[in-house]
């Protein structure tokens, strides 16, 4: 039987010489970030929508969550273990974690999260990227999960940018005084190279950019760096 055109999207990358850095700054409709958005969504999100299984510390079978991936893209070609394994990333660009022919989601969970045996030690300060809608609730209750299981901050102010970038209407890049906060008993855990969580922030530890200063508006100055907006969510 002839299969006109099988691969009609494009082949999915895969081999040694593929860098993380060149699928995060791919345009955000391109098919390894569709991947990549899957992935998330599947390990962070609704793992049953996916048919996988998750444990309570949020890992799931690496070959099951490969035949999820090329159930999920079935007009794609070249979703390989080797292809997940690159898009899992690395130091400061780990999304994901993967252990024992296992994977799981490091962070950005909006249900079961990986367990962290014990509190990390902060940075001085810390960076948040919102919009400035959020900012009357921000400066009243602090930085709360919202929609996932905790605050998602990050020691790399380009990155949070870059989430504050991809935000409706003016963005806003928030500093927390991180180390003054962790003193005063909040607990920050290190999910990865730069992302750090915390179930919450008070307003107190919470600085706001006044308009016209740096982390006020529209800024590209870290495009290069970090594609504007959050390709791990869905």
């Amino acid at each position: 039987m002839h299969v006109s055109n099988p691969c009609p999207i494009s082949v999915f990358i895969a081999g040694p010489s593929i860098e993380i850095s060149a699928v995060m700054n791919q345009p955000p409709y391109s098919p390894e970030n569709i991947l990549l958005r899957t992935m998330a969504h599947a390990l962070r999100h609704a793992p049953e929508s996916h048919f996988l299984e998750m444990d309570e510390n949020g890992w799931v079978e690496l070959d099951q969550f490969l035949l999820a991936m090329r159930f999920a893209h079935p007009r794609s070609c070249g979703i390989t273990e080797e292809t997940i394994c690159h898009l899992a990333g690395c130091g400061d660009a780990a999304r994901f974690e993967i252990d024992n022919h296992r994977i799981r989601a490091l962070y950005g969970h909006s249900r079961a999260a990986p367990l962290i045996a014990h509190a990390n030690e902060p940075p001085v300060f810390l960076y948040h990227g919102t919009s400035a809608a959020s900012l009357s609730a921000i400066v009243v209750v602090g930085l709360r999960p919202m929609r996932r299981r905790q605050v998602h901050l990050s020691s790399n102010w380009c990155y949070a940018n870059s989430i504050a970038q991809g935000k409706q209407g003016t963005p806003v890049v928030l500093i927390v005084g991180a180390y003054s906060a962790r003193q005063a008993g909040v607990c920050f855990h290190r999910a990865t190279g730069h992302v750090w969580l915390a179930d919450e922030v008070p307003p107190k530890f919470i600085t706001v950019p006044s308009p016209g200063q740096s982390g006020w508006g529209r800024d590209s100055s870290c495009e290069s760096a970090f594609p504007s907006g959050d390709p791990d969510s869905p």
